[in-house]
Parts: structure tokens; C-alpha cells; sequence
């Protein structure tokens, strides 16, 4: 996935890639829709919600460009593999505090 479709978009910053590469995306999938895990498109999840498509996560990651001095408010986080990714780009030490 990472080399076939984030790559290819110009997603360059190391830690999405690496981060990317060890969360698979099928971990993050339903069991009915693990087949489709690696489709460049979006998983639909029921209700109105999606599993966003691999590439627009990590554009939406990078742009964010987030630094380890910096705050972040993150307010309706999303589902599925998109909120997992955010942790270690968001330095989340302790997400109760």
C-alpha cells in the first residue's frame, strides 16, 4: 500500500511512511470488508462513516505537519485506521491528562 499508493502522492515525510508501514490498514478494517483492505478508495462503514482511502489520510497527515512542541486539539478524530496513525505524530503521552 505504502509504495503503491502513498508514495506515489508525494508522501514523503518519514514518520507517515513509517508509521503507515507498521499500522496495516486491515487491522483497522472490519472482517467483512478485510478483503478490501488495500482498494484505493474509501471503505464505507455504515452509518455515515467511512474508512478513509489510504492516500488522503496521509496527505491529511502531512499537511498537518505537526511538531513535538506544538499542541493539538483533536476534535472528532475519525475511525478506523486515520485515529491510530494520529498518536505517535501527536507526541500522546497521556490522552486523559
Amino acid at each position: 500500500m505504502v509504495d503503491a499508493q502513498i508514495r506515489p502522492q508525494q508522501i514523503n515525510d518519514p514518520r507517515i511512511v513509517s508509521i503507515m508501514r507498521h499500522l496495516p490498514r486491515e487491522q483497522c478494517t472490519p472482517d467483512s470488508l478485510k478483503d478490501f483492505s488495500y482498494i484505493d478508495g474509501n471503505l464505507s462503514l455504515g452509518e455515515g462513516r467511512v474508512l478513509t482511502e489510504p492516500r488522503i489520510t496521509g496527505r491529511m497527515l502531512q499537511l498537518n505537519d505537526v511538531r513535538e512542541e506544538e499542541n493539538v486539539l483533536v476534535i472528532a478524530a475519525g475511525t478506523g485506521h486515520s485515529s491510530p496513525l494520529r498518536l505517535p505524530l501527536y507526541f500522546i503521552k497521556n490522552p486523559c491528562a
